[in-house]
């Protein structure tokens, strides 16, 4: 009994034993330093699209005033920023209320009694529409000596100066404002962007934007039973009606690069003398021996001749393949 009692003893603490906790092994903590390099730009091309429509009757002397504050603040920067500065207006065209028939010219003369302007027509949406020659021009101030106005050509009084004049724009451009039209066709003038800067664009308006390039909304048309004027965009612009303007997105996304169509590589002239031996052999083969089945060789011979048109150009000889590089759309351009 006791031997008994003996061994149950040594099992129970053999069994403990069995649970004896592995030490964790120790941890070693590296610090890790990381460097990122940050690109700073130091040229800037800035362009200034300011509503010139009636609401801003005002506005843009305050603006002008304000533009001594807005030299000094980018004269402060450090690095210093080589910038330069031009100006647009959100003048691009104009559609409004409805005509008909299409391209008719007494359609087109009653477009210009109703909304009080002339050069109106009536577009194949039936609608009157005008278009601006000035759409997407820099405009010049009376007192600035040129429509870019580069900040390292003057002082900064005058560069502040020269500036505030430019932002006068006036208030007799379009009931329509289209500042991101105007903006894409502003940035398309030459001798504005130069290469390696930054470009910056600011918007000065008092309105909803309204760019239309595909011509697909009337922004004001006349309420039938009032005759009062509507305005289509700011309503769309509220969620008050379906949008029926061009989605930034769509109508400003970058236009991706022309690419060349593939053109099947032409083998070097050293494989083309070797096909045009091997053709030779055969055909002189073929005539030699005209009733004569081809033997095992002959057959395999001909099955590579014939099937070096057809390789891919993977498996092409590396003389062939040389001459595909030189001739890719790549090397080309």
């Amino acid at each position: 009994m006791r031997f008994i009692g003996s061994l149950t003893l040594l099992a129970s603490l053999w069994a403990c034993q069995s649970y004896v906790a592995v030490p964790v092994q120790p941890v070693t903590l590296v610090a890790v330093s990381q460097r990122n390099r940050v690109r700073v730009f130091t040229k800037a091309d800035v362009l200034l699209v300011i509503d010139d429509s009636f609401s801003m009757s005002g506005k843009q002397q305050r603006l002008a005033a304000a533009l001594q504050n807005f030299t000094d603040d980018l004269d402060a920067l450090r690095p210093s920023v080589d910038y330069q500065v031009a100006v647009t207006t959100t003048t691009v065209s104009e559609r409004l209320g409805a005509c008909g028939p299409a391209g008719d010219a007494n359609a087109a003369a009653r477009c210009d009694s109703e909304w009080e302007a002339a050069g109106f027509s009536c577009d194949p949406g039936l609608a009157c529409f005008r278009s601006f020659p000035k759409a997407g021009q820099l405009d010049q101030g009376s007192a600035a000596p040129a429509p870019v106005l580069r900040r390292s050509d003057y002082t900064a009084q005058d560069f502040a100066r020269y500036l505030a004049s430019s932002v006068q724009v006036g208030v007799n451009g379009a009931r329509q404002p289209q500042g991101m039209e105007a903006m894409k066709l502003a940035l398309q003038q030459s001798g504005f962007l130069r290469d390696g800067s930054k470009i910056v664009v600011a918007f000065f308006t008092d309105a909803e934007d309204c760019s239309d390039p595909g011509h697909r909304l009337a922004m004001l048309v006349k309420d039938p039973k009032t005759g009062n004027i509507v305005d289509q965009c700011a309503i769309m612009a509220r969620g008050g009606a379906p949008s029926a303007l061009e989605p930034v997105a769509k109508a400003y996304a970058p236009t991706p690069p022309a690419t060349r169509p593939a053109t099947r590589p032409l083998p070097s002239p050293r494989a083309t003398a070797a096909a045009r031996t091997r053709r030779r052999t055969r055909s002189a083969w073929r005539t030699a021996l005209p009733s004569a089945t081809p033997s095992a060789a002959g057959r395999s011979r001909a099955a590579a001749t014939s099937s070096w048109h057809t390789r891919s150009p993977a498996s092409l000889p590396t003389s062939a393949a040389t001459t595909r590089a030189h001739r890719s759309p790549a090397s080309r351009r």
